[in-house]
């Protein structure tokens, strides 16, 4: 099922740029935005996927990787210097406080990544592009978007995608998915919704039926 509607952007539209048709993607955990997000890149749409940029800017060496550690401690980085990204899902996923910052920290170094990918598919002659990020919306990036997709599946799914993608027990799972938003809130914040539970093909042709609207609505010859 796909809902669609009209958001209202103190009443005009919102764009990253006049030449830029920017498409946000998000869901929780779990949801199954990968899948998605490849639909979008089937139908020759670049994807910046945050979660790529993440993991640069937690790379050895980085200021990023240094503010996480000043924050949640030393313990998140091994012998060598690097992120133990278990460890520090651990820790951030374990309090609702300890994930706002891990957020605040790491928004402001994707975002200069996602402007400096969205500058180079401008300059590739681009027109749509796909953000794909989990807190889109927490970290304000769906201000600079033209339309905002979100991602939904029930819970007992994303509990067993987030097991199997991240080995994790289903304790830490459901404790991943508890400290993350509602769908509600991603409902109440997006223009289209998709729902990926079980069946990826009927997820897959509600994806096609969402970039059509989109890419009328962006004047796609």
């Amino acid at each position: 099922m796909i809902h669609a509607r009209v958001r209202a952007k103190g009443g005009k539209t919102v764009k990253y740029s006049g030449d830029v048709y920017l498409i946000g993607l998000t869901g929780g955990s779990g949801s199954g935005k990968t899948l998605i997000a490849g639909v979008f890149e089937e139908r020759g749409i670049p994807v910046i996927d945050a979660d790529k940029l993440a993991r640069e800017i937690v790379k050895p060496g980085m200021p990023c990787l240094s503010e996480l550690s000043d924050y949640f401690g030393s313990e998140i980085l091994d012998e060598s210097g690097a992120l133990r990204r278990r460890e520090l899902a651990k820790l951030a996923f374990s309090d609702e406080e300890h994930l706002k910052n891990l957020n605040r920290i790491t928004h402001y170094y994707i975002g200069v990544l996602m402007r400096e990918n969205i500058e180079r598919y401008r300059a590739e002659g681009k027109k749509f592009i796909l953000f794909d990020a989990p807190v889109l919306i927490e970290g304000g990036f769906d201000k600079l978007c033209d339309a905002v997709v979100c991602v939904l599946a029930d819970k007992e799914t994303r509990i067993g995608r987030i097991m199997k993608r991240d080995n994790l027990t289903r304790e830490e799972a459901e404790r991943r998915i508890g400290v993350q938003q509602s769908d509600e809130f991603y409902i109440s914040h997006s223009d289209y919704v998709v729902h990926n539970d079980s069946d990826p093909d009927d997820a897959r042709a509600h994806t096609h039926k969402v970039i059509d609207t989109i890419l009328k609505k962006g004047g796609a010859s």
